[in-house]
């Protein structure tokens, strides 16, 4: 499993998943940005490399996995819109 997947975020459950993906050999990255030192720590633990921008995020990506709760993801979608939107058509 050689593909880059994104794994937002690093809660208990977006890390177990990142953990797994890691374990199968998969690159696991996440933002970090306005997360807590324990997401942090979590992502840490889990293999996944932080990125330090949503368009680095987008860009490096193969598969986007968004593991928040159900009240966050339209805000989710409508902050990483901007990112996804200036991948080149040729990547997507």
């Amino acid at each position: 499993m050689p593909d880059t997947i994104a794994v937002i975020a690093m809660g208990e459950m977006g890390s177990g998943v990142a953990r797994r993906l890691h374990e199968r050999g998969a690159t696991v990255i996440t933002s970090l940005a306005g997360r807590s030192a324990a997401s942090a720590a979590r992502a840490e633990k889990a293999g996944a490399i932080p990125v330090a921008t949503d368009d680095e995020l987008a860009a490096q990506a193969g598969f986007i996995l968004s593991i928040v709760p159900p009240g966050d993801a339209v805000a989710l979608a409508q902050r990483f819109a901007p990112a996804l939107t200036a991948i080149p058509i040729a990547m997507k």
